[in-house]
Formats: structure tokens, sequence, C-alpha cells
């Protein structure tokens, strides 16, 4: 099946009130990236500082959330479709928030410095696709050196220049995934056990991931700064596919994609930025949303808040599944799926 095969033709979105004003939404995707690695999330090192500036008005970071799978392949499709990870074999018969925002007058953009096959995995549909890197094929690509994610910046300013009053973006980045210390340039490279005596091969590879995270950080604040510079309705979503393992507490894993899937791989960052206007627009949405900030909520979670937050109505609606709601609960006996199809039990704290 090609992403020209899945059916669109019912998909109708209504929006209760439409705001006048330019309207912009940026989704970023990041790629690897572990909850316990930020600072904004109780890390002890200061890898989130710009984050970690925000105003809790403005900001929220999302305490609980699980990835749908520990495999990029899986995890994007279940993100953008709202698919449960249970019924993936059937997610490419389903549309991605990209049709849904299209469908509502959103000009949508995908641009990446992944592989192609992922946005093709996943069925995108976009009015503009840009990719920084196209290696379709190439499975060890990732451990090469790539062009940096903030490539993908001058790409956002052109689609941020486009006269379309309404649009939403994704920025699928390459973030934190293996091989670290090719993920950031040198001025990164801030964190080092080597002055305190405790340098080791697997703190050398601690103190790279963590120099990635501080560039990831670094890169989200480059998003809400062209954001809030243009003083428009608009938010920032971040939320990763999945995370890794780093030899942690002296277990030999590392990397992910494992057939039971560790809490590392599974427990993710999601963020959520909002300009003041759209704080204003949508305020009884955005306190809702704030309030479930400690809940247990899946990847899948996001594509139904996302609409629901901007008060869209269309078929095959599930507001239970959307943080917007007041009576939000988690789904019972939540999974995720493993690298060898298992159907893995949650183990986020």
């Amino acid at each position: 099946m090609t992403s020209q095969d899945v059916d669109t033709t019912h998909i109708v979105v209504r929006r209760r009130a439409i705001p006048k004003q330019d309207e912009v939404h940026v989704l970023v995707i990041g790629e690897s990236s572990r909850f316990d690695r930020w600072q904004v999330n109780g890390y002890t090192r200061p890898t989130s500082p710009f984050l970690a500036k925000l105003d809790d008005s403005e900001f929220l970071s999302f305490k609980r959330v699980h990835g749908g799978g520990n495999l990029t392949i899986v995890a994007v499709p279940i993100l953008l479709t709202g698919v449960l990870p249970e019924k993936y074999q059937a997610s490419a018969r389903y549309a991605t928030i990209l049709d849904y925002m299209k469908k509502a007058g959103f000009m949508t953009a995908w641009l990446s410095s992944q592989d192609a096959q992922v946005g093709a995995q996943a069925k995108v549909r976009a009015d503009l696709i840009l990719a920084r890197h196209n290696n379709m094929g190439q499975p060890k690509y990732l451990f090469e050196r790539l062009p940096y994610d903030e490539e993908l910046l001058p790409l956002l300013d052109q689609v941020l220049e486009f006269s379309h009053q309404k649009k939403f973006i994704v920025l699928h980045t390459t973030g934190n995934h293996m091989d670290y210390h090719l993920r950031y340039p040198p001025r990164f490279a801030q964190f080092s056990s080597k002055q305190d005596n405790l340098y080791t091969q697997r703190q050398e590879l601690q103190d790279s991931y963590d120099n990635s995270v501080l560039y990831v950080d670094w890169f989200l604040d480059q998003v809400i700064q062209k954001l809030k510079s243009r003083n428009v309705i608009s938010t920032m979503s971040f939320i990763a596919d999945h995370g890794d393992d780093l030899y942690d507490h002296g277990v030999q894993r590392f990397g992910h994609g494992s057939s039971d899937s560790s809490q590392y791989e599974q427990h993710i960052p999601y963020f959520k930025w909002g300009s003041e206007g759209f704080r204003q627009q949508y305020a009884s949405q955005w306190e809702q949303l704030s309030r479930h900030q400690s809940a247990a909520i899946g990847a899948e979670n996001y594509f139904h808040t996302m609409l629901d937050l901007l008060d869209m109505q269309y078929p095959l609606q599930r507001r239970d599944l959307s943080l917007v709601r007041t009576d939000y609960q988690m789904r019972a006996n939540a999974k995720v799926l493993a690298n060898n199809g298992n159907l893995v039990e949650i183990k986020v704290p």
C-alpha cells in the first residue's frame, strides 16, 4: 500500500471557532530521547537550560509518557495516526494528523533530517516534504555523520514565510540517536567526567548522550523563538519516538529495539509550549491540559489531544484519548510494541 492508497475522503473536520489571526503549530519528533536525561524533568545535569527558563504558564512537561514502540519505524506511525500500539498493523490504513490538519484548512509541511523511509512507512502526505538527508534503505546511516538538526531551521524559516494563514509543520529530527557524539556540533560538548576521575568508556557514552540532549534543548529554543518573533497564535510540541538504554545500573543494555522494551526505552519526554495568544484563545483547553502533566499517557494520545485542543470535530473522534478532557483516564493494561512484535506491558513509573 502506498501513501496515496490511504482513503482520506471520509475526513471532514470542523472547528467550533476559527481564530482570525495567523496560526502556526509545530510538532518536533525527537529520536531516542529519554525522559530522565532532561534537566526540566529533574536530571541533575543542566541539560535543558533554555527550556528551564520558560515560565510554567507557557511550558508544560508531561511526566509519565510512554512511546508506542521501541523502534522509530513503528513508533512514528503510532504517534502520527493516534492508533493504539495493539492496533499498529492497521495503522497503514489510517490517515495521519497532517491529513486532518490539511482538511481543517492548514498548510502542512514535513521537514526531516531522518531517513525518508520513516515518512514513507508512516504514510506521510503534506503540501511540502523536504529532507536534509535521504539515504533510504541504508540501515547504518544513523551511525554516520549526518546534517545536524539545526539545518532544518532555515527550512522552517522558509515555510513560516509562506502566505498561508494556518500552518502545521512537523520537524522529524535525528535528535539523540546513537552514535551520540555525531549528533551535535563541538560547541555543545560541555559534559565530561574526565575532570572528576570518573572517566570510563561507559561514562564517555553518558557524556555524549547528555551533550546531545543539550543540543536538542537549544534546537527547541530556536523553534520557540522563531514562533515568538512572529507574534501569532502558535504551539510547539516535542515528543520522542522512544528512549535508549545506556548501560543503566551496570546492566549490559545499550540502545533500543530490545525484545522486552525496558523502561528506559519506554519513558519519553513530551513538552508543550503555547504562545500567549494561543493560551488566551484556548484558555480552558490549556488549563485542562496543564492539569494532566502527571497523568499516565501514551504517544498515541498526542494525535487526539492536539486536534481536541484546537476545537476540532471529526469522524472516529476518540475524546477518551484526549488530555483536554476533564475525565481523561489512562487505558487499562497499556502496552508498547517491542522489536520482535510482542506487546509489552508499560514500565513507566
